[in-house]
């Protein structure tokens, strides 16, 4: 299936533009919508998209909780799981001195750990090298910066060379919203397909690219690991629109039709942190056994005040 790098454009997010109170509330192309809401703190609290392409009408919902040693990220399938926090994937971005050193990744069918990554930072703050557990299948991404731009990315597959994904930038000066965007970094932290939005905007994961990326050169077989969780690179090309205060407004790929609008304003609510609100909901299988999460099958779900409801997740 082919690996649409835009893509990104729906699931990453910027942190603040020229005016700081003006934050991106969302994208929008010819597959995908996308709205952003923010903690009082600035942190990114919510990310919705819309799929809409080939007739198609999903939603899948990203949450964020934020602790000082740990940011964990909850995808939901259905607003119906989302409001009663049956999250399908939850991330775990497990942070030292400030950075992500480790995901974990558990499934709601089970709580134990089926997907991990490890990440290392060299003195400046880059991050060096990602090692992806995926099964039985192990991943390294060694990273190569050059003036402050991730200029290369070497990949082994089981201890063997697989090739590289090669980077160009032009030689605007760094700016967060377009880096957040499309960058290495998303793409990198994005290759299991849970978002890294949460991350990302506070900095946990090192420091960003310099300039805009023009173009990402992908050198890996096809199909590289046959995975559902997984995402393939892409070669392709971007440039960029901007309004007249110099504000990203458009990215546009190399094919047509392949180009994202960036919707840009002032917040009309910020969402408070999900940090309590994720223990207000208990789970029982249909004997009373309280779960730790919810299970295949039919679930009881008891709210904190007094309502259950029964939700069969399949």
């Amino acid at each position: 299936m082919k690996r649409k790098f835009t893509f990104l454009a729906f699931m990453l997010f910027i942190s603040v533009c020229v005016n700081a109170q003006v934050r991106l509330l969302g994208t929008e192309d010819n597959e995908h919508k996308a709205s952003l809401s923010y903690t009082a703190d600035g942190k990114l609290y919510e990310l919705i998209i819309n799929i809409i392409d080939d007739g198609m009408n999903e939603y899948l919902y990203f949450r964020h909780n934020y602790q000082p040693n740990e940011v964990t990220t909850y995808l939901y399938g259905s607003l119906e799981h989302a409001a009663n926090n049956f999250p399908y994937i939850t991330r775990i971005s497990k942070l030292e001195n400030g950075r992500v050193a480790t995901d974990e990744f558990k499934r709601f069918t089970s709580n134990a750990v089926y997907f991990t990554v490890n990440y290392s930072y060299d003195g400046n703050g880059n991050m060096s090298q990602a090692r992806f557990t995926v099964n039985e299948d192990k991943f390294v991404f060694d990273l190569t910066w050059t003036d402050g731009n991730i200029s290369n990315i070497d990949v082994s597959a089981n201890g063997a060379k697989a090739g590289n994904i090669k980077f160009e930038y032009n030689n605007q000066e760094f700016n967060n919203d377009i880096a957040a965007i499309i960058s290495p970094l998303t793409a990198l932290t994005s290759f299991c397909k849970t978002i890294a939005a949460g991350p990302i905007m506070a900095g946990n994961y090192g420091n960003q690219c310099k300039n805009y990326m023009t173009k990402i050169i992908v050198n890996l077989p096809e199909n590289l690991l046959d995975d559902e969780f997984v995402e393939d690179f892409e070669s392709e090309d971007y440039t960029y629109e901007f309004d007249q205060s110099g504000l990203p407004i458009a990215i546009l790929g190399d094919e047509e039709g392949d180009n994202t609008k960036l919707i840009w304003g002032l917040p009309t609510s910020i969402s408070k942190n999900i940090a309590e609100g994720n223990s207000t909901t208990t789970y029982y299988n249909i004997e009373g056994k309280r779960l730790a999460q919810p299970k295949r099958g039919l679930n009881i779900i008891r709210q904190t005040n007094g309502k259950s409801k029964k939700v069969m997740m399949k």
